[in-house]
């Protein structure tokens, strides 16, 4: 008894060991450093062109929800977020709209390479030529602007468009607002298709990773965690944390920086599951074969 104690501690140590060492090989933490630095330089275009738009066509109630949404995040992010959105609504700034673009587009591209890298550097392979690996950070940019705008849209009007369901369609009444109640874990679901279509774009076909479901396992595991470590995160910061003595005021942004790392950095941990169920599943199915050789 205390012999496979002693071994079942020693094979726990050995893998903490190995996982640790590939982490370092991968390099997780300097790409999730780059993701996350490239993606805040990308908020202030972003809010910037959200402004821009919320201008042009959402009334001052919709504007309200847009910020009473932003509350919903984690607090240092959403401090971080809300002071920015504030500031750039009272001070309407004058920059080209087209500049805001380009300057979204450039950094969020950034911060999207450095993730592509980084899932990249995970399976084993380097990066490709510049001019491709920059058409495909742009192109993948503008197709998550383009879910993000399309959900904001839907987290500003959906409960109007519920409210206009339900009275048009009594019926539905019951399903409407069990949807409501329901909505934090559709978005959880929502969260981890997110991630699954990261690394299903991401991987390199080299890796042999070619169906979405097969990348589930690592976006399930990087939503909890992420989940799990924004409230475990906002609990210290409240609590624990006396980060404004020393940073004064550079906090909101410093504890911004590092929540945004550390889910970078959970993000391509979920890819190193992917990785280990993989080379698994992979080692399971030549032992098979080898032995309906023999």
């Amino acid at each position: 008894m205390k012999k496979s104690r002693i071994i079942s501690v020693r094979s726990i140590k050995q893998m903490i060991r190995a996982a640790s060492a590939t982490i370092r090989e991968d390099r997780i933490r300097i790409y999730a450093a780059s993701a996350s630095f490239f993606i805040i330089i990308s908020f202030i275009p972003f809010i910037m062109l959200l402004v821009t738009a919320a201008g042009l066509v959402l009334s001052d109630n919709d504007v309200k929800q847009v910020e009473r949404l932003i509350l919903l995040l984690p607090e240092a992010p959403a401090k971080f977020i809300l002071d920015e959105f504030q500031f750039l609504t009272d001070q309407k700034p004058a920059v080209p709209l087209s500049l805001t673009t380009l300057a979204l587009f450039w950094t969020a591209s950034r911060g999207m390479l450095a993730v592509r890298g980084g899932v990249k550097s995970v399976f084993g392979e380097s990066s490709g030529t510049f001019f491709v690996e920059r058409l495909q950070g742009l192109v993948i940019t503008a197709f998550f602007i383009v879910i993000i705008v399309a959900l904001l849209v839907v987290l500003v009007f959906g409960q109007t468009l519920l409210s206009l369901l339900g009275d048009k369609l009594p019926a539905l009444q019951p399903l409407l607002n069990f949807i409501v109640d329901i909505s934090p874990f559709i978005f959880f679901l929502l969260f981890i298709l997110f991630f699954a279509v990261v690394f299903r774009i991401f991987t390199p076909r080299s890796a042999q990773i070619n169906s979405l479901s097969r990348h589930l396992p690592g976006a399930a595991l990087a939503a909890a965690g992420w989940t799990l470590y924004s409230f475990l995160f906002s609990i210290y910061i409240e609590h624990f944390s006396n980060m404004s003595y020393v940073y004064g005021s550079l906090t909101t942004l410093i504890v911004f920086m590092l929540w945004l790392h550390s889910c970078m950095t959970i993000l391509l941990l979920g890819a190193e599951f992917n990785k280990f169920l993989y080379g698994s599943s992979r080692r399971i199915e030549n032992i098979k074969n080898q032995s309906k050789k023999q």
